[in-house]
């Protein structure tokens, strides 16, 4: 067992960087099946984030690595995509 994991923040989840109505476009993709969320992996000593995005029963995972300060923006940035393509 690695214990560096125990003993730094980087596996916790990361902080939210948008609040109030910028949140619009995560709470429309949550409320129509677009689950898009960070993926925690610690590979060879290093911490590595990854977002993925589940529609219905399909998962997919951006093959992009992002550090901890970045993941949110990533994510943020999918849902902004998912909100103006598929929003009435």
């Amino acid at each position: 067992m690695n214990y560096y994991i125990f003993y730094n923040n980087n596996g916790t989840y990361p902080d939210h960087t948008r609040e109030g109505k910028d949140l619009l476009p995560c709470f429309w993709c949550e409320d129509n099946g677009i689950e898009i969320g960070p993926q925690y992996h610690y590979k060879n000593g290093i911490s590595e984030w990854k977002v993925q995005i589940k529609i219905g029963n399909k998962i997919n995972v951006d093959p992009n690595v992002y550090n901890k300060k970045d993941i949110m923006d990533k994510i943020y940035e999918y849902c902004d995509y998912y909100y103006n393509k598929y929003k009435i």
